[in-house]
């Protein structure tokens, strides 16, 4: 199982020439081989700040048969000590990503982000459970780990998606 961020997400509904193509197909091999878990809070920030009903129940209908997670009670904790280690380091970063890289852990689920600053979170928290799968247009990138993924490159690039949310 391999979790995502809202980035990642956004960029599977949102797939235009513009954005990474890659992290969208692989969201896509990931809900097609039934391995990506959704967070609640990364459902709830994606569906957050939609515009137009219409598209709000769209989204809300296809992030609903994705596998949800809920955050316990300790995940907060959890993403509370992170938000206080990475701050007394001068990291700054936002509850909402905290709580996923709490929540990876007691998972041991990778997250897939095009977030550089997950990458940040990973080495000044010395959290090694969570791998961080970024988009290769930031400098820091920690690599695909193709035993955890379960697939090749290869597999990757030929996925074509079904579907495109391209109204938000």
């Amino acid at each position: 199982m391999i979790t995502v961020d809202t980035s990642a997400l956004s960029m599977f509904f949102r797939r235009s020439k513009n954005q990474n193509q890659v992290i969208a197909k692989i969201v896509a091999d990931l809900i097609d081989r039934e391995e990506l878990v959704l967070f609640g809070i990364v459902r709830q920030e994606l569906l957050s700040g939609i515009k137009y009903l219409a598209q709000f129940e769209k989204l809300e209908q296809l992030t609903q048969s994705l596998p949800l997670v809920i955050a316990s009670h300790e995940d907060h904790v959890l993403a509370a000590k992170y938000y206080n280690l990475c701050r007394a380091k001068g990291i700054q970063g936002s509850v909402t990503d905290f709580l996923i890289c709490a929540m990876a852990t007691r998972f041991d689920v990778p997250i897939l982000t095009t977030d550089p600053d997950f990458v940040h979170y990973a080495k000044d928290l010395s959290v090694n459970n969570f791998p961080i799968y970024t988009s290769s247009r930031f400098s820091h990138i920690i690599p695909l780990r193709h035993d955890l993924i379960k697939h090749n490159t290869h597999r990757i690039l030929e996925v074509i998606c079904d579907f495109s949310f391209s109204g938000i």
